[in-house]
């Protein structure tokens, strides 16, 4: 199961994207990947893209959800920072 999110933050856009392993009916922790979107700068990298998204977070849910959606509501508060 997965999922995403989109906003803007302090910092600029936010990405985070739920995963968790298992089967629909499971209940299990969600982890939550935090990616913000940079600008490209390093010299070294001429040819890459003027902006990606880098990964400025990475953490699991406190409680066990069935659905990824229902973890990003309950841990929005976590998620915004």
């Amino acid at each position: 199961m997965s999922g995403f999110r989109a906003f803007k933050s302090k910092a600029g856009l936010r990405v985070i994207f739920a995963q968790r392993d298992g089967m629909w009916a499971d209940d299990r922790r969600v982890t939550f990947t935090v990616m913000e979107l940079k600008a490209n700068d390093d010299p070294e990298t001429v040819d890459a893209p003027a902006l990606s998204f880098r990964q400025v977070n990475k953490f699991t849910s406190q409680r066990k959800f069935c659905d990824v959606e229902e973890a990003m509501d309950a841990e929005a508060a976590r998620l915004k920072r």
